[in-house]
């Protein structure tokens, strides 16, 4: 009777021993390739899953990859953009990336001397920066911007990161940012200087 028992409860944890080695041999596995891996916006798993096979650039089995992303659903969503995939990455490595939101970082440097035109062709040759000013002209800038002023140099000339999708209207947004906060800046700084009427004179 005891031996019966002892058997019985022997099987299931043989079962989980089994299952457990099973995941630890699939979590050692790592990919072999480097690539660059876009995630659009309400992409779910299983498709996910599918562009990784066929990029070979999934290093468990598809069904195990989903199991873990089930088992560690409390860690977060995946999240969209685009992600850059290393050689010696696990599964649990791949979806602790995908569910960072660490996406990868572009730049893009004006330097100082620029006239807007240089600005947009520069802007034109950049990956992935969606354009919306390409061929635009000064007023169209403006009018893009919202600015009722000549917009021509009114751009703080420095490295911009931006990601995938981000728009040649939101860097210079950016630069007609940063400029005005350096103008401020010397706005506060300028003392008892009487022929300096607003920040845009310093």
């Amino acid at each position: 009777m005891i031996k019966r028992v002892i058997v019985f409860l022997s099987i299931p944890l043989l079962l989980l021993s089994a299952i457990v080695g099973f995941f630890y041999l699939h979590l050692q596995q790592t990919t072999d390739a480097d690539l660059v891996f876009d995630i659009p916006r309400g992409e779910n798993l299983s498709s996910i899953v599918q562009r990784l096979q066929g990029d070979r650039a999934l290093p468990v089995d598809g069904a195990v990859f989903k199991a873990l992303a089930l088992l560690t659903r409390d860690e977060g969503p995946v999240l969209a953009g685009q992600y850059q995939i290393l050689e010696g990455m696990t599964a649990m490595d791949l979806l602790a990336l995908f569910r960072s939101g660490k996406v990868i970082q572009y730049r893009i440097t004006f330097p100082e001397g620029w006239r807007l035109s240089d600005w947009l062709t520069a802007m034109d040759d950049a990956p992935y920066l969606v354009r919306h000013l390409k061929d635009a002209d000064k007023a169209q800038v403006a009018e893009q911007l919202g600015l009722e002023y000549d917009p021509e140099g009114w751009f703080f000339p420095e490295t911009y990161q931006y990601v995938k999708g981000d728009s040649d209207v939101a860097i210079l947004r950016m630069a007609l940012g940063r400029m005005e906060q350096v103008l401020d800046e010397e706005w506060r700084r300028r003392g008892m200087v009487p022929h300096l009427e607003s920040p845009a004179d310093a």
